[in-house]
């Protein structure tokens, strides 16, 4: 499978080995933390501002890449 798109990422990044899938899970939760805390702090994101909100919408967003990377090897995306 040659990664050419974004599901083709998910696939190869986080449904590998166990521990590189470990530490690829962590480095796309904390950029996602990042991201997310600095388009709020930019205006461009519309909640609350918080930790706990910027942290919930991270595993959201980790949870989803890691699904859509389980579709994608599953042959259904």
């Amino acid at each position: 499978m040659k990664s050419s798109n974004f599901p083709d990422f998910c696939a190869l990044a986080f449904l590998c080995r166990w521990d590189k899938a470990t530490t690829n899970i962590a480095l796309m939760f904390a950029v996602s933390v990042l991201f997310i805390h600095a388009g709020k702090s930019a205006g461009l994101l519309f909640s609350p501002s918080g930790m706990v909100v910027d942290f919930t919408t991270a595993i959201v967003v980790t949870l989803m890449a890691i699904s859509l990377g389980i579709l994608r090897k599953k042959g259904i995306v």
